[in-house]
């Protein structure tokens, strides 16, 4: 199984980190629900950081890929730019939210999870990449830019 064509192009991948970004601003301007208003599920917070988390390091490390011939295979160096990268902005989501009524910020779990998101994704992303179209399964010419 392969994903669509255009999957294969790294632009698919940078406007979907660049994206994520966005989403994630966005997400963290959200006012919090008053207190009481809503069922109370411990850690479930958690699991949607790292779940959100490991979504973005696998955009931004296939991203990556796609675009470097020096990381067309993963190794140290992507891993630390995709977990450092996934921190920083980590840790400016919880800054961001400190400032956001009716929401904590400056959680420090909440960043743990983030990055445990980002080393979800080092395993996940290079199963993604692995279902994504080759150059070889285009006609001449039409191969997906990089």
């Amino acid at each position: 199984m392969r994903l669509p064509g255009f999957s294969g192009n790294s632009r698919f991948w940078w406007a979907g980190y660049a994206a994520w970004l966005v989403l994630l601003s966005i997400l963290s301007s959200i006012t919090g629900p008053e207190p009481g208003t809503m069922p109370r599920i411990p850690g479930l917070d958690k699991v949607a950081h790292l779940v959100y988390f490991a979504g973005g390091a696998c955009a931004l490390h296939i991203a990556f890929r796609l675009s470097f011939a020096r990381f067309r295979h993963p190794g140290p160096g992507l891993a630390i730019i995709v977990v450092t990268t996934t921190a920083i902005f980590g840790a400016l989501d919880e800054w961001h939210q400190s400032f956001t009524p009716s929401r904590a910020g400056l959680d420090v779990w909440d960043w743990t999870a983030d990055v445990a998101g980002a080393f979800v994704a080092l395993w996940l992303a290079p199963r993604i990449f692995d279902l994504l179209p080759r150059k070889e399964e285009f006609p001449a010419n039409a191969a997906p830019a990089s």
